[in-house]
């Protein structure tokens, strides 16, 4: 932010004038967009719905979150939420099929200028969506890879109807999306 010296020049219909100067009287805030709020999560909480997680913005203007949806058909970034308190680091999406789609998100930080950075250069979060195929006597897992974050290993957690202990059974390196 900057402040500014005003300058007020009023003249009347007969050519008469006067001037009054304001030293450091209006602060104008920058011009650039605040910094990326990184999404933390992007997890799938339920058969229809996903929950996002981001940082909280450090930005003395902020306004607003924009939280995006890739739209499953256009694959075009859609608003989904627009959140205006910036405590709010988490949002519930709904009303979506996470059974038989992954969903990628990105998140814009606004603020009081309207200035955000573009959501082409935000970096996309995306859900996992797994399957499984009987094969015999062995079930075969296949998923799409987390994108947005670097991931070095899946793991692989089995629990046995009936039962309440969950356990691994698999570490897998990052570039194998299937077991």
């Amino acid at each position: 932010p900057g402040l500014y010296t005003v300058t007020l020049i009023v003249t009347n219909a007969n050519g008469c004038s006067d001037t009054i100067v304001k030293q450091n009287y209006i602060e104008v805030y920058d011009l650039q967009p605040p910094g990326v709020s990184d999404i933390l999560t992007a997890t799938v909480s339920s058969s229809t719905s996903n929950e996002i997680s981001w940082e909280q913005s450090s930005a003395d203007d902020f306004d607003s979150y924009i939280l995006y949806r890739k739209d499953l058909f256009s694959e075009e970034y859609v608003s989904i939420a627009v959140i205006s308190d910036i405590n709010s680091t988490s949002y519930e999406d709904t009303e979506i099929n996470t059974r038989d789609n992954p969903y990628c998100y990105k998140l814009q930080t606004v603020d009081i200028c309207g200035y955000a950075i573009d959501k082409d250069e935000l970096t996309e979060y995306c859900t996992i969506n797994a399957s499984t195929i009987t094969q015999n006597d062995k079930i075969k897992v296949e998923w799409t890879p987390y994108i947005g974050c670097s991931v070095n290993s899946y793991e692989l957690y089995r629990q046995e109807t009936g039962q309440s202990a969950i356990q691994l059974i698999a570490s897998v390196p990052a570039n194998i999306n299937m077991f």
